[in-house]
């Protein structure tokens, strides 16, 4: 982390001292900690900007569309924001939505100072203009708590190259950093972010329930299949489901959804 916490303060002291804004994305396959580590991310910025870090300062870390506008709207210049939503999106349709969303946000709150953190699956799924024009940072978590780091013209080098190719690899440009580690985050956003998880989980849920149930007449297949195209991952749906993550995967093979 004491790496990462250099480049983080170099973006504090542009944001705040050069007219900056600021966007971050931390990318990774589900389960890496990309949370924990935007937790840690967020808690720093706190910490330097109001010297402390309080339970309420959860507001800083949305995890809907609605809590984000909401962030959005009550920040101040030079604050922070990490709007984890993105992490439960796992498929195309609604990739498209997010894509069209960030856009339209940032066009917006261009010139407030903020540090914010986009906290999604792949760098590669946001729209290729924004990722090289807009975000000035990657953070791509590629096993459970290590990192690499690319700055904004290696991350730009990065999403031109891939381009090219259907198969994505962050590691076609050297890293800026690249042996980064993070603990697990204990600090005092802890508790209410984990409460927060907990009850936007359990409304998902309970949401896709009502509607596969409504709509569908057959098997557990076509079930599995609409937890998916509802934004369900590959966990959450064994979860509901009984099975293994595993089984969920083969299904989604065996139907041609993209996993």
């Amino acid at each position: 982390m004491k790496q990462l916490k250099k480049f983080q303060d170099i973006a504090y002291d542009k944001n705040v001292n050069e007219d900056y804004d600021t966007v971050w994305v931390i990318a990774g396959d589900e389960g890496a900690g990309k949370s924990n580590l935007g937790l840690h991310l967020i808690h720093r910025w706190l910490e330097k900007r109001y010297g402390i870090v309080l339970p309420e300062h959860i507001k800083h870390i949305p995890l809907t569309r609605e809590l984000f506008g909401e962030s959005l709207a009550n920040s101040k210049k030079f604050d922070c924001i990490d709007y984890d939503e993105a992490g439960d999106i796992s498929n195309r349709r609604f990739m498209d939505k997010f894509n069209y969303l960030i856009t339209q946000t940032y066009q917006v709150i261009r010139g407030d100072n903020l540090f914010s953190i986009l906290t999604l699956p792949s760098i590669f799924d946001l729209d290729p203009y924004f990722s090289k024009r807009r975000v000035r940072g990657l953070i791509y978590v590629y096993k459970r708590g290590r990192f690499a780091f690319w700055s904004k013209t290696r991350l730009r080098r990065l999403v031109a190259l891939n381009a090219r190719f259907p198969v994505k690899n962050y590691w076609i440009v050297k890293p800026t950093y690249s042996l980064g580690y993070f603990p697990k985050y204990e600090g005092v956003l802890k508790e209410p972010y984990d409460k927060l998880k907990a009850e936007k989980m359990q409304e998902k849920r309970e949401k896709v329930r009502e509607i596969v149930k409504g709509g569908l007449k057959n098997s557990r297949d076509e079930a599995i299949v609409k937890y998916k195209e509802h934004g369900l991952s590959n966990k959450q749906i064994a979860e509901i489901e009984k099975v293994t993550p595993r089984r969920i995967q083969q299904i989604l093979a065996k139907e041609k959804v993209e996993v």
